[in-house]
């Protein structure tokens, strides 16, 4: 799906579902369901929402990267089973932003395939705090272009 054309405003509110849900499911592992319960939930209720076709978990990523001009390749929230990713195509001039980015967000980034680039955790909240980590920097990466 070519999300080119998503807005910062798409961003922005794909980022407020994903931190409302995540408190949802952190209020459900602390009443006793497991992690697999809670997220199944939290997943149910994001398709609720329908946000362009994207996983729970990477959404917030997905359309940050495509408003602010990087667009996305592939994605997967892993579904409980598997680390989230999200492979995009950026200028090499910019790697060295996105590298301090998904530092301070805790996060790993390599070379993906065919020469894009991938951001992936091992924490489900990862590709959330990369999004929520990158967004007040969007000015530095315009400039950047």
């Amino acid at each position: 799906m070519d999300l080119r054309k998503a807005t910062w405003q798409d961003a922005i509110e794909a980022t407020q579902l994903e931190q409302g849900l995540f408190v949802e499911l952190e209020g459900q592992l602390l009443a006793g369901r497991t992690f697999e319960e809670a997220l199944s939930l939290a997943e149910d209720d994001f398709l609720q929402e329908d946000i362009e076709g994207l996983d729970f978990g990477i959404s917030a990523a997905v359309l940050t990267l495509n408003a602010m001009g990087f667009p996305t390749i592939y994605s997967c929230s892993g579904h409980g089973t598997s680390y989230p990713f999200v492979s995009f195509w950026c200028r090499k001039v910019q790697v060295p932003l996105f590298i301090d980015v998904a530092t301070s967000a805790k996060i790993g980034l390599i070379n993906g395939n065919d020469g894009c680039v991938e951001v992936f955790s091992d924490d489900f909240r990862g590709l959330l705090r990369f999004a929520l980590t990158i967004q007040p920097r969007r000015n530095e990466f315009q400039r950047s272009r």
